[in-house]
């Protein structure tokens, strides 16, 4: 069996994407974050985030040591039914990490979620669905109106 050369500790595994750099546009683009409100998520407050010029969305159950947890979901989504999927999966998925669902089957702490398993019975999909419907009552509307004002065509320029 032949050693490791140094190299092979320098390269990237294998799994991790690569990821371009953005230019300065973009990257002020992509801080810009809007608070559309704090609301219930389960037992906890959580704050709900929308992010111009980005789809998808991502979680953060303690974001610091001071912070509720939060959720970012993505605005720039030309259908609605495309954002409110986002917010649907990113409650979900926060939910069944916050419960203790959420299983890693490389066994890694710190990884994409491409290996990560969900495995509850359906008392605990019930739970996590009344907890998610606590949390999507509340905010729908509140982000409906912001991810409207992103989305919203400029008056004219409609074609």
């Amino acid at each position: 069996m032949d050693n490791p050369s140094a190299s092979d500790y320098d390269s990237p595994p294998a799994t991790r994407r690569h990821v371009p750099l953005r230019t300065k546009e973009e990257g002020k683009a992509h801080m810009k974050q809007i608070k559309i409100g704090t609301f219930p998520l389960g037992h906890e407050n959580v704050d709900l985030y929308g992010l111009p010029g980005e789809k998808g969305g991502r979680s953060y159950l303690t974001p610091d040591d001071k912070s509720l947890a939060r959720i970012k979901i993505g605005l720039q989504h030309r259908w609605w039914r495309d954002c409110l999927d986002t917010l649907l999966h990113e409650t979900f998925e926060f939910l069944l990490l916050r419960m203790n669902h959420a299983f890693d089957l490389a066994g890694e702490v710190a990884n994409e979620a491409g290996t990560r398993v969900f495995m509850f019975n359906h008392p605990e999909f019930s739970e996590i669905c009344a907890r998610q419907a606590m949390f999507v009552m509340p905010a729908l509307p509140e982000l409906a109106k912001v991810w409207s004002k992103i989305m919203r065509p400029t008056k004219g320029k409609r074609k």
